[in-house]
Order: structure tokens, then sequence, then C-alpha cells
């Protein structure tokens, strides 16, 4: 199996599959309460909104930098304000997977011999950078878990 593959492999693991870690990304999402979806339930904590709005950017984001867009201000723009309701939960969730698709794709495409190279404006390689999505959706699966816990207490 190629490199390439066995990231997004780990890719579709954390976002969708049967993780060794738990309950995947989308799999906690499915169990948000519709209702509850921009609460704060967590003070200082983000919304189940605005965590999917964040994973959806950041999958956006690394599919241009694999594409050789450095997209120099990311960090500034990886928390968008979020009214309650707008955009839709609905809304969220399709960009989310949409951009999980997308990246997938791009990655399955992308060439073994390609990992080395450096992210455009970063001091990271694709390689790093890729694994550090896996990472970040790990990461925000626990937070949504938490966010859970929160919801069933209230």
């Amino acid at each position: 199996m190629k490199e390439c593959h066995r990231l997004a492999d780990q890719m579709r693991l954390a976002y969708d599959g049967d993780a060794w870690f738990g309950p995947s990304l989308s799999s906690l999402l499915d169990l948000v309460p519709i209702d509850r979806t921009f609460e704060h339930p967590i003070p200082g904590a983000h919304s189940p909104a605005e965590l999917v709005a964040h994973a959806a950017f950041w999958k956006e984001v690394v599919q241009l930098r694999t594409e050789g867009d450095a997209v120099a201000d990311a960090n500034h723009r990886d928390w968008p304000p979020m009214a309650p309701g707008s955009p839709s939960w609905a809304s969220l969730r399709q960009r989310l997977d949409t951009a999980q698709a997308a990246l997938l794709a791009r990655i399955e495409g992308l060439g073994d011999s390609r990992l080395d190279e450096p992210v455009p404006g970063q001091a990271i390689s694709l390689y790093v950078m890729l694994h550090g999505v896996v990472q970040h959706d790990v990461y925000h699966a626990g937070q949504i878990s938490m966010l859970l816990k929160a919801f069933v207490a209230t």
C-alpha cells in the first residue's frame, strides 16, 4: 500500500471509521442534538457548530496547501464568528463532509514522492501536515465527546 493511501485510510478512520481510540468525529457529531448545536455548555469552550466550521476550514486549508497555496492568513480566520442557526447545522455538516471527501481524493492522488516536500509558507513537510489533519480530527472528536457529556448534565 502506498503511504498516501495509508494516510487517507487513517483520515477515514478518525473521521468516520472504526478507530481504535473510540467513536469517530462524524459519529459523535451525529449524536449532537440539533437544537443544541450552537450552545456552549462548557464555559469557555466552543460550540459544536464552531468546531465543525473550524474542522472544515482546516481541511480546506490543507487541501489548498497541497496545491501550492500558502493560505498565509489561515490562523486569523480559523474560528469565524457564528450566530445561532447561521449557517445551519446541516450546511455545516455538509461542508465538513465535502471538505473531507475532497481532501481524501487529493491525498490519494498526491503521490508518495511529494510527501517530503515543504508545505508552502510552513516549516513542515506535506507528510507531517497530513498526519496533523488526522490528529486534528481526533482532538476535536474528544471535544465533541465532552460537549455531549455536558449536554446530558444540563
